[in-house]
């Protein structure tokens, strides 16, 4: 069994902290009101056609392939 690279582990400490640091950051920014159903449940429509276009993508990923 070989060692786990030191260079891996890095680039997934660093990939991973940068995800974190978006998502703590973005989920105070631009906040909509949670009350009404179309902000809770489309983001507020504030999304975007690159943010959507991904999350779209991903959802056809991985609900049509087997």
């Amino acid at each position: 069994m070989s060692a786990i690279e030191p260079a891996a582990i890095a680039v997934f400490v660093l990939l991973f902290g940068a995800t974190a640091i978006i998502g703590f950051v973005s989920g105070r920014w631009n906040t909509g009101d949670l009350k009404q159903l179309h902000e809770w449940g489309l983001g507020g429509r504030r999304f975007g056609t690159v943010i959507t276009w991904f999350i779209l993508g991903g959802d056809v990923y991985t609900a049509y392939t087997s």
